[in-house]
């Protein structure tokens, strides 16, 4: 019997290069801040959102299927999400949505027919991290075509959860990756910044 056994050289070892995956996001996530907004102008056709679990000081995606943040008495909150383009300096930035200000998006989306274009800007009311967030829309600010492309919001969003296979068996790694503005780590932030 053969060895199939293919020893490991440095040629086959190292590169000069990271692979794609191997980066961060890419895409920093921001939530509304505590006093200030957020927001730019949409470049995503409409929200993406799931319900969400804050555990170990990050917010991760609940799996529904078995999940065990669920098992343990974990309060789920729903969060959604959409790409923006910063007007002055072009930046994209992913930007979180609680749920209440997520239905008002949704239904101004069913109104309008896209997001794309438009500006959102969030403010939290009454000075606390937990407070209610407004949403306020504008627009539309950019001529669809104008605007660069929209990035896969989906995929960005497994990427930083370091989900490995979809659902329904989603397996989900100990640590979500955080990265901040400078696209570095940051492990001083939640999971996803909301």
């Amino acid at each position: 019997m053969e060895n199939d056994f293919t020893p490991v050289t440095p040629a086959t070892f190292f590169r000069n290069r990271p692979s794609e995956d191997a980066g961060p996001i890419g895409i920093p996530i921001v939530r509304t801040p505590i006093k200030g907004k957020a927001g730019g102008i949409i470049l995503s056709d409409d929200a993406v959102g799931c319900w969400t679990h804050f555990w170990q000081g990050r917010t991760r995606p609940c799996t529904d299927i078995a999940c065990v943040l669920c098992a343990d008495g974990n309060a789920r909150r729903w969060h959604s999400w959409v790409v923006t383009k910063n007007a002055s300096d072009k930046q994209l930035f992913i930007v979180e949505v609680p749920a209440a200000p997520a239905l008002a998006l949704a239904e101004w989306r069913d109104e309008h027919g896209t997001l794309r274009g438009w500006k959102i800007q969030l403010e939290r009311l009454g000075g606390k991290a937990n407070g209610r967030v407004r949403i306020a829309m504008a627009g539309p600010k950019a001529e669809s075509a104008m605007l660069p492309a929209c990035p896969d919001l989906p995929a960005l969003l497994l990427k930083m959860w370091q989900i490995k296979s979809g659902p329904p068996a989603i397996d989900i790694l100990d640590e979500p990756r955080v990265y901040n503005a400078d696209g570095d780590e940051d492990e001083n932030q939640m999971g996803v910044v909301a």
